[in-house]
């Protein structure tokens, strides 16, 4: 099956990011011919998604909607009539490809963009591994694939949560589906080492993205992960895209150690939280390449920030 992989961009100020999500969908799904397109680094991003679209001739178009909006609250910008767009585009120069979407922007309001945005055929809520794949085989039978929209007439159908992947099962992302030298920067490439969240913060949506229980994916794995990028891609910096690196300390500091050992010449960032810092795992942090430590109040006033 011949399948195109893109994303709405994402623009206004912010940094380009390699869309790891997609480079996840693309190795459960490599059996089948992919071509990826990144329109966050794509420009003229239409030029390029017509040029896919009419070359390449996709039966299937996954696209990502990471961001429905800037998520600053002092330069507010909404990205969703850039994705509307993009979906009236495929459909309008490939009108018999069958158009799924996903991502957390969309998983956030899946019914009210399924409702909104007519042109797309199925909507995979959550994460994607194991939805987007089995959707594949039963486009003509959806009822039997949890964890996604699809339509039913006039109406639209959801057929139930799915069960959270095994992240440990999970392969590694494909990274030769997008150029990683076009990504640079502390925040370029990604590598997830867990999903879940054991907070519960008021404001956050990670808990309903990516569950409320730590799925951790063992070091052993993420240095392979990491000497992949450093050997094959000569990648020399990464970014832990997890919302909280350092919560299993014990998980973090041996994903440390795994850098260490392999001997990888990496600088990394990462989110932190304050409560699991001590002198020993900051050293450790350092020795492994940590060059910046970003914590993140949960609040500006004075009782919060003590």
């Amino acid at each position: 099956m011949r399948i195109l992989l893109t994303n709405s961009p994402l623009e206004r100020k912010q940094a380009i990011i390699y869309p790891l999500g997609l480079a996840y969908i693309a190795s459960v799904i490599a059996e089948n011919e992919i071509q990826c397109l990144d329109q966050s680094n794509a420009l003229p991003p239409f030029a390029q998604l017509t040029g896919k679209l009419k070359d390449f001739g996709p039966e299937v178009v996954g696209i990502s909607l990471r961001n429905i909006d800037s998520l600053t609250s002092s330069d507010i910008y909404s990205f969703f009539q850039s994705f509307v767009e993009i979906v009236v585009h495929i459909k309008k120069h490939s009108p018999d490809a069958v158009i799924i979407t996903g991502g957390a922007g969309f998983s956030l309001f899946g019914r009210e963009v399924m409702e909104q945005v007519p042109e797309i055929d199925f909507g995979v809520y959550l994460e994607g591994e194991e939805t987007f794949p089995d959707l594949l085989n039963h486009l003509d039978d959806p009822q039997f694939v949890k964890g996604i929209y699809y339509r039913e007439g006039n109406e639209i159908i959801f057929t139930g949560i799915r069960k959270p992947v095994d992240f440990d099962q999970v392969s590694i992302p494909r990274r030769d589906v997008f150029d990683v030298s076009d990504y640079d920067g502390p925040f370029g490439v990604g590598v997830q080492t867990k999903r879940g969240c054991l907070f519960d913060c008021i404001y956050c949506t990670y808990p309903f993205l990516t569950g409320n229980q730590l799925r951790l994916r063992s070091p052993t794995k993420i240095g392979e992960e990491i000497e992949i990028l450093y050997r094959d891609f000569h990648m020399r910096e990464i970014y832990f895209t997890d919302n909280v690196f350092n919560i299993p300390v014990a998980h973090a500091a041996a994903i440390c150690k795994e850098i260490i050992r392999r001997k990888l010449e990496i600088s990394w960032t990462a989110y932190f939280s304050e409560k699991s810092i001590s002198e020993d795992f900051v050293k450790l942090a350092l020795e492994s390449g940590c060059k910046k430590f970003t914590f993140a109040p949960d609040g500006s006033n004075n009782p919060a920030l003590k």
